[in-house]
């Protein structure tokens, strides 16, 4: 090799390395490698996110490790727009940012996102001095989001009469609006240590604006805790994958997604392409990752077969479909089945599944999902449409048991304070001066012990265990049932 520069120990211009193999116990090495230093890995970044080290956390808190994998396999960067729907003290926007993209977030609790005093989830990014990529934390959900489905303009496309919009007076043509997301990343509840909730309630008198002493609206106030009701496990991946697809960029936009699994991971879902379902294949990546990325040596992928229902006939090592994809209707789980049987991977006719990662713990493990919009012209529009027919019905359906246990709850309340009426006059009549004041007193409470019994044997959406397969085979032990 002829250097014809100097030798510079010191900002030099080229970097050189020697490694060096050796064989356990060995005195020489095996092998030696000399070659030119072309950049270095990302591992520095799960110590500098060390949980350890950050000044807000939560016990529900992702570990810096596999928040970086998730923002790298969304492809988080510079100029990208990337949202946590389930934000909570906000490592995946903290990772995301680490590696330029702008963030925000929102969660159903707005506690987890204020903090308390100097801890907060803005004062992390000002820990790690991203907080001029942080936009901010807001209260939502899912099912109650305010975020558009398009809202940034594209380039403009002016030989494209079907993109563009004509404007009379200035006789200009004007982008279409695009979907505004660039990367989707959540690590949703999973319904364990409490049942899974969205805003709302199936009670009538929840609905009612409460004003306070000084005439303004008790939601209104910081401190305000806006009332929930229940939420099926499947009913919330299945949001998740409907919200990516109307928000996510066509045809490059992420969404990384965390699914809890009981027990192992079936190999139908982990097979790949010429190989029989039964086996278990080994793992290897679909994609590369960037070079200077902690996800090069941490992260195991799958490539996905046919996770999305396209125009092409599917082949013999398809996934098994999703109870809501297009190819069949939605079925009720059987309990005899398996977690992984009742919450297969979910599907959506304009994602396609691009990478399945693995965690394990004692008995159950969880996967990293990560989806890739596909453009318009790919995604199939009638299996998109029998989709969202089906999703729409069930919500109506949804809607109007709603309002059935709303009307049930006005018939009840009425019931009570017209029967705590009357049964206190009777009282009264027979038995007359205080004693009547004490019958009054003991029908009303027995016609309030009626109504509480009442509204205990009543069924308000099911219980948190009919809604969580994944919960009740958790404090089950995994057992087999």
């Amino acid at each position: 090799m002829s250097f014809e520069g100097p030798v510079r120990m010191k900002n030099p211009d080229q970097h050189f390395t020697i490694f060096e193999d050796y064989e356990l116990d060995a005195k020489n090495p095996y092998h030696l490698y000399f070659g030119r230093l072309i950049g270095e890995g990302g591992r520095k970044a799960i110590n500098l996110y060390n949980l350890k080290k950050r000044s807000y956390i939560a016990t529900t808190s992702m570990d810096a490790e596999l928040s970086l994998i998730t923002a790298n396999l969304t492809q988080a960067g510079p100029g990208k727009l990337a949202y946590d729907p389930f934000m909570g003290t906000g490592s995946f926007p903290l990772a995301c940012a680490h590696f330029g993209a702008v963030v925000f977030g929102s969660d159903l609790d707005g506690r987890s996102i204020r903090g308390k005093g100097s801890r907060s989830v803005r004062n992390n990014f000002h820990q790690y001095h991203t907080a001029h990529r942080y936009l901010g934390g807001f209260i939502a959900d899912l099912t109650n989001s305010p975020l558009r489905t398009s809202i940034f303009p594209s380039p403009p496309q002016p030989d494209h009469p079907t993109n563009a919009i004509t404007d009379q007076n200035e006789n200009r043509k004007h982008p279409p609006l695009q979907p505004p997301l660039d990367a989707i990343l959540c690590d949703p509840p999973y319904g364990v240590r409490e049942g899974l909730k969205v805003l709302g309630s199936t009670r009538a008198h929840l609905h009612e604006v409460v004003h306070l002493a000084d005439g303004t609206p008790a939601h209104l106030q910081e401190n305000y805790l806006p009332p929930k009701r229940p939420y099926s496990l499947g009913r919330m991946l299945e949001d998740i994958l409907e919200f990516a697809a109307e928000r996510l960029g066509e045809g490059g936009g992420r969404l990384g997604l965390w699914m809890p699994v009981a027990g192992a991971v079936s190999a139908e879902s982990e097979g790949e392409e010429g190989q029989s379902p039964q086996r278990q294949p080994p793992r290897s990546g679909e994609e590369e990752a960037k070079p200077s990325d902690p996800a090069t040596t941490t992260t195991t992928t799958t490539p996905a077969t046919a996770a999305t229902p396209t125009a092409n006939p599917p082949s013999a090592s398809d996934p098994p479909p999703h109870p809501f994809s297009p190819q069949q209707p939605p079925t009720e789980p059987q309990e005899e089945q398996h977690a992984e049987e009742i919450i297969p991977i979910p599907t959506h006719p304009a994602l396609r599944l691009a990478h399945t990662s693995q965690q394990d713990f004692n008995k159950w493990s969880r996967r990293l999902l990560i989806y890739v919009r596909l453009p318009e012209d790919e995604v199939p529009l009638g299996e998109l449409a029998e989709f969202r027919t089906r999703r729409a019905e069930r919500e109506r359906r949804e809607r109007e048991e709603m309002v059935r246990e709303r009307e049930r709850d006005w018939s009840e309340s009425e019931r009570r304070e017209g029967g705590g009426e009357s049964r206190g006059e009777g009282d009264v009549v027979q038995a007359g001066g205080e004693k009547g004041g004490e019958g009054q007193v003991q029908g009303e409470e027995n016609v309030k012990g009626e109504g509480i019994k009442a509204r205990k044997g009543k069924k308000k959406g099911g219980t948190a265990d009919e809604l969580n397969a994944f919960r009740k085979r958790y404090f089950q032990g995994f057992r087999e049932v």
